[in-house]
């Protein structure tokens, strides 16, 4: 249920993937037609990791990729107290990730800051790999939309590295309720009609009172 909403964006997925395959299998090579590299875009809570996982199976079945694993960065994770650590971290999470998938989360924050923030190694280590191993690993770049856009607009790497911008909308508050008890069967458990009708007017009342728009409302991690 936490991604029937993002059905058209994975068909769209599959297509481009479908063509990339097609052309790998009639010759071309790696360097000449590669993997192309996401934006997800969109408040937390609204499906972009389960997406990428999800991209991330389907490209191991497609064959454009030999494993479906996904490896979540974050500034947090790459983080360091002393100069040069951030890139060597960096490139350690790359390696883990070729042949599957990098999921870069809160990616605006990474060149937040100055040019002399830490967060610019990691930029400057992935820039030339996302060159040189194209076509070996997929890298997902994920935050709110305005910070995405502030994120390709830091680096002319960037905005021509990550093409194809998916946008991932909030939830509703009736989508929010489906999800509440889509969690419940996931753990063998049912709402009673009572407890549904609470959680109802609970997210309905957030709703009316703007907490959705709010930036730290989770969407489905709140529910």
């Amino acid at each position: 249920a936490m991604i029937v909403s993002h059905g058209d964006i994975i068909k769209a997925i599959i297509a481009d993937a479908r063509v990339v395959k097609a052309k790998l299998d009639r010759g071309a090579d790696h360097t000449g037609v590669s993997i192309e590299h996401l934006l997800f875009q969109g408040p937390p809570g609204t499906g972009k990791t389960t997406v990428a996982r999800l991209i991330a199976r389907l490209y191991r079945a497609l064959g454009l990729l030999p494993k479906d694993e996904i490896v979540e960065v974050s500034r947090q994770s790459l983080v360091s107290g002393y100069r040069g650590q951030m890139a060597l971290q960096t490139a350690k999470k790359i390696d883990e990730a070729l042949g599957g998938v990098l999921f870069i989360d809160e990616a605006y924050t990474l060149v937040a800051g100055d040019d002399e923030d830490p967060g610019r190694e990691a930029i400057s280590t992935l820039l030339p790999r996302l060159e040189n191993d194209a076509g070996k690993f997929l890298a997902i770049a994920a935050g709110y939309p305005d910070d995405m856009a502030a994120f390709v607009a830091a680096n002319v790497g960037l905005r021509s590295r990550f093409t194809t911008t998916i946008d991932f909308e909030p939830y509703t508050a009736d989508e929010l309720v489906l999800i509440g008890v889509s969690m419940a069967a996931g753990r063998g458990e049912k709402l009673t009609d009572a407890a549904r009708a609470v959680l109802h007017d609970r997210l309905h009342r957030a709703q009316r009172s703007g907490a959705f728009e709010a930036k730290d409302w989770g969407n489905a991690r709140s529910v």
